[in-house]
């Protein structure tokens, strides 16, 4: 833009952060061009000749090299291929075109060529920082616990609140309830160690359950899948798992959002150049950078706090292909998860003023203002 009209935007940019007035004006009318100079391939850059060359085109003004030998290059079909450039100006822009291009003809990358090696060097920067941000964010402050101890976990305290529900809503006897948490209860307080040596042909949840029906008894420990489905358990399970990357995740997204805006506030007359293609393209402060930054990741975590809200809302269970989901307001959390269908029996006709269902408002025949609030959707 210099080259062609004599106006230094730039300079009038620093020069209104300033207060400086700077009106900017056209002094000259003529053509200016750039072209870029890409290497062939990749590898590691030896060095680019050519240079006094290209320097020495008529109407060139300027070449200028990014890359300092020894760099390794990477092809990546975008700007970021771009490791130099010449400058020319002109009557016209053709005139100037045809310059520019003269020059750059004459640049002429030496690369050190890596047949058929993978090299992490030659990975774009980004690239080779991703196992390092994988291991910022995903990595376990403690040490692991057993994955099928983590999952007994998750099905146990799952579990826990659904038999506490089925005492509730009088679908399970006290005393039958009472066995079954003490035994789950027990079984959490030992980390599980009947479990260790019992095989599961069938799946980890299924041993859990067939050890309770061992030591309590069909009518006892076959009680867990009453009012629901594996499904059921499954979709809340995930749920579970989630909570905490997810907890962590938020707490320091906010905390970044926090530093950000406060480093932004600080800076807000800071100088810097904001860059365009690798190219310094306008100034900007700091501030104004920090800010943009601080946008993005409010963005993301908006999109984090949608995606979590959808946690404390009924789902539709995979596989399900009939009956409404309910969960109980009331009880342990997690909320376990009742099929209304499943529970068709249990409805009567009752007299006005009867505890509904929020979702079909069909009467629960147990239910009353003294054993709890009604079922909802």
């Amino acid at each position: 833009m210099r080259e062609a009209t004599g106006a230094d935007l730039i300079l009038a940019t620093v020069a209104a952060f300033s207060g400086i007035p700077s009106p900017v004006a056209v002094t000259t009318a003529r053509g200016a061009a750039i072209r870029f100079v890409v290497p062939a391939g990749s590898g590691r850059l030896r060095g680019v000749d050519g240079v006094a060359r290209a320097c020495a085109v008529p109407g060139v003004v300027d070449v200028e090299i990014y890359r300092e030998p020894g760099a390794e290059i990477t092809v990546s079909g975008d700007f970021r291929d771009r490791i130099g450039h010449a400058l020319a100006r002109g009557a016209t822009a053709a005139e100037a075109a045809v310059a520019a291009e003269e020059a750059v003809g004459h640049l002429t990358p030496s690369l050190v060529v890596r047949q058929g090696c993978r090299h992490d060097g030659l990975r774009p920067p980004a690239q080779r920082r991703v196992p390092e941000i994988r291991r910022m964010l995903l990595e376990r402050r403690d040490p692991p616990r057993p994955a099928w101890k983590a999952e007994l976990d998750r099905i146990t305290h799952v579990d826990l609140a659904h038999v506490v529900m089925l005492a509730e809503r009088r679908i399970v006897g006290a005393g039958t309830a009472s066995t079954l948490l003490a035994a789950i209860t027990e079984l959490r307080e030992q980390d599980y160690l009947a479990l260790e040596t019992v095989p599961a042909p069938r799946g980890l949840y299924l041993a859990y359950e067939s050890h309770l029906i061992d030591i309590l008894g069909d009518e006892t420990g076959g009680v867990l899948q009453t009012g629901r489905s594996r499904n059921d358990l499954g979709v809340t399970c995930l749920q579970l798992a989630l909570r905490e990357p997810y907890r962590r995740l938020s707490e320091e997204l906010a905390e970044l959002g926090r530093v950000l805006l406060e480093r932004a506030h600080e800076h807000r007359e800071v100088l810097m150049p904001a860059y365009t293609h690798f190219q310094a393209a306008v100034p900007v402060t700091y501030g104004h950078y920090l800010l943009g930054l601080a946008q993005a990741f409010e963005r993301d975590a908006r999109a984090l706090a949608q995606a979590g809200s959808c946690w404390s809302g009924a789902r539709w269970a995979p596989g399900r292909s009939a009956g409404r989901l309910c969960r109980s307001t009331r009880g342990a959390r997690p909320t376990s998860w009742v099929s209304a269908s499943r529970c068709a029996t249990r409805w009567t006709p009752s007299p006005p003023g009867t505890p509904r269902c929020g979702c079909c408002r069909r009467p629960w025949s147990s239910a009353s203002p003294s054993t709890g609030p009604p079922w909802i959707c």
